[in-house]
């Protein structure tokens, strides 16, 4: 080969061998693109999506276990009160019969011309104290039947 052709060879295989490398440069480019263009699609970033799965572990690991414990504590708690009776408390049918006696302390002593509270000086709180009581039971059987109603009993 010529020194002529050895240098016309030399430039134009520069210039092929430039060719090829823009090429590929053009080439690793569009991958790239290709590529930032993917990861544009991710619906969640790496930050959020680690956040979302560290609280997703705290619920599931660590806060579920304590708060069943003190929501199964608590409901066992009013469980027993409102069905099994832990508690022993006075029910309007308990004293079904004291109103019909009241009213014969007082029949009696106003027929004696006195007060019924001369008779009986507790008269009045004790009627209060079954009206309480009515009024306390029928809010006691609410209550009941909201619990009966949120825990499925």
């Amino acid at each position: 080969m010529t020194t002529k052709n050895r240098v016309f060879s030399r430039l134009f295989e520069n210039k092929r061998h430039d060719a090829q490398l823009r090429a590929e440069n053009r080439k690793q480019d569009k991958l790239k693109k290709v590529a930032l263009g993917l990861v544009d699609e991710l619906l969640v970033d790496l930050e959020t999506l680690s956040d979302s799965t560290d609280q997703l572990a705290y619920f599931t690991d660590e806060w579920f276990d304590e708060k069943f414990y003190e929501w199964r504590t608590l409901g066992r708690e009013i469980y027993d009160v409102y069905y099994n009776n832990a508690e022993t408390l006075i029910e309007p049918a308990d004293v079904d019969t004291d109103r019909d006696t009241l009213a014969e302390i007082k029949q009696k002593a106003e027929e004696l011309g006195l007060s019924v509270e001369d008779v009986y000086p507790e008269y009045e709180d004790h009627i209060f104290n079954l009206d309480f009581l009515d009024e306390k039971h029928e809010k006691f059987l609410e209550n009941k039947d909201q619990f009966r109603i949120e825990s499925n009993v």
